[in-house]
């Protein structure tokens, strides 16, 4: 893709241009506070080549950093009653992939979690988030219901299935990671972090494996279900 700078303000270009720009600054972090030489080349390198690529100057750079980029946090999904076990495991996932921090909340007879980093980051977690507990709740119950049908004794079968198909989608979300060289735009930006010691210092997302019995073929069903995991259309724009 090829940006053409035309007679727009510098904040209007920002905003439609802001993951471009977060993956140049990344890597120029990267570049200059990094102790492996090796390591530090490739990424102005990749700086390098992404500013000419897409025709952005360093001053522009500059500027970005002067628009305030505020960090925030906010309620994804709130139960009155005790909250499904990989929930948490599907949140963190997310959050990872999409350069937030889960929180977990509990109160009495209640637990929450929402997203923690930058506002317009916590809304496609929160609409991922959203889709992706539709998505594992079919399918669980899709699965379950099938083997059902064949006889199967199916205790336990609904958590090894949605195991698998969470350890699909990390694996899924890694290779598009690895295959587009968007491990630096996902790194936590440090203003997240320091907002998150700040504020949520004593809530942490502690992980369960629910109540599998370890069924190899539930799991492996749901591991391939995880790998086909489409997101929806529309909601997310690329790393470049």
């Amino acid at each position: 893709m090829t940006i053409t700078l035309i007679s727009v303000n510098a904040e209007r270009w920002i905003k439609l241009n802001q993951s471009i720009i977060d993956k140049i600054k990344k890597a120029l972090n990267l570049a200059n506070n990094n102790p492996n030489q090796e390591e530090a080349e490739n990424a102005m390198l990749l700086a390098q080549k992404l500013m000419a690529k897409h025709n952005i100057e360093m001053n522009q750079i500059v500027l970005e950093d002067k628009i305030n980029k505020e960090v925030g946090h906010d309620l994804a999904i709130n139960f009155v009653k005790k909250m499904p076990w990989w929930y948490t495991l599907l949140g963190n996932i997310i959050a990872d992939n999409f350069k937030c921090t889960l929180y977990h909340s509990k109160g009495y007879k209640s637990s929450a979690l929402g997203f923690i980093g930058f506002k317009e980051d916590i809304e496609i977690a929160k609409i991922i988030l959203d889709y992706a507990i539709n998505v594992i709740d079919y399918n669980a119950k899709k699965y379950v219901k099938k083997k059902q049908r064949e006889g199967w004794l199916t205790r336990g079968l609904r958590d090894d299935y949605i195991q698998g198909f969470l350890a699909g989608l990390k694996a899924k979300f890694q290779e598009q990671i690895d295959k587009e060289n968007w491990g630096l735009i996902l790194v936590k930006d440090e203003a997240i972090i320091e907002y998150t010691n700040k504020n949520f210092k004593h809530s942490k997302s502690h992980n369960s494996f629910g109540n599998g019995r370890g069924d190899s073929e539930a799991y492996n069903a749901g591991y391939e279900k995880g790998k086909q995991f489409q997101k929806p259309d529309g909601h997310l724009r690329s790393a470049e």
